[in-house]
């Protein structure tokens, strides 16, 4: 009697720990994905002569120092009935400012990349014990003069950007500054597809000694939808 009531409870034991594996894995999977991001759909190249026509792709350029890929928990944007909306992940694809500058190795809280099928967001957040007085930001945008089903592929030739058709043909692109702000109090940029469009940030950190150093970033296919840059802003966003 006393095996068959040790047996009785183990075989019950099983299936309550069944049920619970069962209901956690269903939990698990009903989960809101809303704030998911491709982060595989961030590419990283040796250089920036030729850009490839990726959605959603962010360049880093050789000539200015490289952000570097930490792991950590970052805000993600999601668009969702017309709002978009924060919530948190943690990816080893997310990209983030080092600086090692008078030996201080610490991250600098500038950007953040998040997208999702439609939009990238570029969120500034406000500075903070940093050895950084000022963060300039130059926006340019660059325009094909051609439908974007018409692109090949898109080239670079110093500040000139071409587009070189199907058709074996190759037009510059239009540029224009869009403007220079100082983003230190955090702000936000909404970017949207654009088959003929390309973005380009530049990064300018003012130290307090003296010191500058600038990150180059181009975003392509993409066109500035919102900007937001003061610290007031809040991320809504409608279409």
């Amino acid at each position: 009697m006393k095996y068959k009531t040790i047996a009785i409870s183990t075989v019950a034991l099983l299936v309550l720990t069944l049920i619970i594996v069962t209901l956690l894995s269903n939990t698990s999977l009903n989960t809101p994905n809303e704030g998911s991001c491709s982060f595989d759909s961030l590419i990283y190249p040796s250089n920036t002569t030729t850009i490839e026509p990726t959605d959603c792709r962010v360049l880093i350029d050789e000539t200015k120092p490289k952000l570097r890929i930490n792991t950590q928990t970052v805000v993600v944007i999601a668009l969702t009935n017309g709002t978009i909306k924060k919530t948190t992940t943690t990816s080893n694809r997310i990209n983030t400012v080092s600086e090692v500058h008078e030996g201080m190795d610490r991250l600098l809280p500038i950007v953040e990349y998040t997208c999702n099928s439609e939009l990238l967001v570029i969120e500034f957040t406000k500075l903070r014990h940093v050895n950084v007085s000022k963060i300039l930001l130059t926006i340019k945008e660059y325009t094909a003069p051609v439908s974007g089903n018409d692109i090949k592929h898109f080239s670079e030739e110093g500040d000139k950007i071409y587009v070189e058709l199907i058709n074996g043909s190759r037009k510059l692109m239009r540029e224009t500054l869009r403007y220079v702000v100082n983003v230190e109090q955090g702000g936000y940029i909404v970017l949207e597809k654009d088959n003929r469009s390309i973005t380009k940030l530049l990064i300018t950190l003012n130290y307090f000694d003296g010191f500058i150093k600038q990150y180059g970033i181009e975003i392509v296919r993409v066109r500035i939808k919102q900007i937001c840059l003061d610290s007031n802003c809040t991320l809504t966003f409608t279409p």
